[in-house]
């Protein structure tokens, strides 16, 4: 079976760095980067990955921009926005925007894992199509 791809939004290498070769990649899944949210909507849209885990402050368009624009094209798979605010008001923005699932930074990795396994298992049980 081929593995889900994750793509991982972040402009701090070593959180990136923490996300990618710590949680996601030990955990079976292939990865992409970018470290702003216009290489990430390029990323995405060419890609298509199965998930996006990216931070809200990024340079040149934060995460909720970016997922809106996906979300405006029909491109978007379920996200994970992390971020440092612990701000309920930034937390119910991203629900509209459409993200599933809201860490806040600093995060274990246990937490991220279940959080990743939560949005892949909410996106198995869309209706087709």
């Amino acid at each position: 079976m081929t593995p889900k791809t994750i793509l991982i939004v972040e402009d701090s290498l070593p959180v990136r760095d923490f996300i990618e070769t710590s949680v996601l990649r030990p955990a079976g899944f292939a990865t992409l980067v970018a470290g702003d949210g216009e290489e990430g909507l390029k990323v995405a849209r060419a890609a298509r990955p199965d998930l996006i885990v990216t931070d809200f402050h990024l340079p040149e368009m934060d995460g909720l921009a970016m997922v809106r624009q996906l979300r405006a094209e029909r491109r978007c798979p379920p996200v994970i926005l992390v971020t440092v605010e612990p701000s309920s008001a930034l937390a119910g923005e991203a629900r509209q925007a459409g993200v599933v699932e809201y860490l806040v930074k600093p995060f274990v990795a246990d937490d991220l894992l279940a959080a990743v396994n939560r949005a892949l298992g909410m996106e198995k049980m869309k209706a087709p199509g």
